[in-house]
This record gives structure tokens, C-alpha cells and sequence, in this order.
């Protein structure tokens, strides 16, 4: 006995509604990602941003001696002064190393960490940026340096600590 018929209409409303019910699932899934994605992608800006700045600070301050004038930390500016290079080389005389004579400064200027004498940008914070001082510690020698990044307006800033031991 053969039964040769269609589908009846619940039939085919069933496997529509089935099939609408996946479609559903797979793009609240798919936009539920992206959003995952786009966020993170800016968590990662963020983070990327501060610790350029943290590297750049670093190799800005390696063997510098700091030279903080009334005002600047409230300011957060950071004032210091690099040995003298010759041919790559660090100069080293009777007294010990030997500095620049004009002090380079470091600070906040719009978005961006700016280093200036010679001028050059060395970091882009974004809006939601910013940079601070504080010297801590009970001889007041440890100079600690945050930095927070907001580059992008859908996550959340990102802060880096660099403590920084100040020496005679």
C-alpha cells in the first residue's frame, strides 16, 4: 500500500517555524560575538596604548636623573636629565656620569604623552587618558607613574603602574 501525499499545512508551518527558531539562534548568536569581539578589541587598544607608554618612559628614563621643580608634580609634568651620549656610548667622566645641561620634560598635552626638548610623542592615551605623579615611600624616594589609556569609547581605561626609584 503506497501513500502518495504532501505535507499538510501544520506540517510545513512546523518545519517553518523550526527553521525560523535556528535562523534566530545563529543571529543572536553572530551579534552577541561581535560585540564580544569589538569590546575586546578595545580592552586591547587600551592596554597596547599604556604599555607603549610604559616602555617609552622606561627607555626615556634609563640612567636619567630627575630633576622635579616646585609645581611639577602637581602638574604632572616630569622634568629629568639624560647622560650624554657620544658615539652610542654613555659618558663617563671624574664625577661620574656626565648629563645634558637642559632638562627635558614629560606631560600630558591633549590625548598624547609628550616628551619635548627635542619635541616627539610618545604615547596616544586617548580622551579618557591620563598621567600622574606621586612620590611615595618614607624617604620620598620612589616616584610611582600611572597611566591610563581610553582610547576607544566602548571599553573601559586601562591603568599601568611604573615605580621608579629616584637616586642621589
Amino acid at each position: 500500500m503506497s501513500r502518495d501525499r504532501g505535507l499538510t499545512l501544520v506540517e510545513t508551518l512546523v518545519v517553518c517555524g523550526l527553521f525560523a527558531l535556528l535562523l534566530t539562534m545563529v543571529v543572536v548568536i553572530e551579534t552577541t560575538q561581535r560585540r564580544a569581539q569589538q569590546q575586546q578589541a578595545a580592552v586591547s587598544g587600551n592596554y597596547r596604548a599604556a604599555m607603549v607608554a610604559v616602555e617609552h618612559l622606561r627607555a626615556e628614563l634609563q640612567n636619567a636623573r630627575l630633576v622635579l621643580a616646585e609645581g611639577d608634580l602637581e602638574a604632572n609634568r616630569l622634568r629629568y636629565l639624560r647622560p650624554r651620549l657620544l658615539d652610542g656610548e654613555v659618558v663617563v667622566g671624574q664625577g661620574g656620569l656626565a648629563f645634558e645641561d637642559t632638562p627635558r620634560t614629560i606631560e600630558l598635552r591633549g590625548a598624547s604623552l609628550v616628551r619635548t626638548n627635542p619635541d616627539r610623542k610618545l604615547a596616544e592615551l586617548g580622551p579618557s587618558g591620563g598621567f600622574e605623579l606621586a612620590v611615595q615611600g618614607a624617604s620620598g624616594r620612589l616616584l610611582r607613574v600611572t597611566i591610563r589609556a581610553g582610547r576607544e569609547s566602548s571599553g573601559q581605561p586601562y591603568e599601568a603602574l611604573l615605580d621608579l626609584r629616584l637616586r642621589d
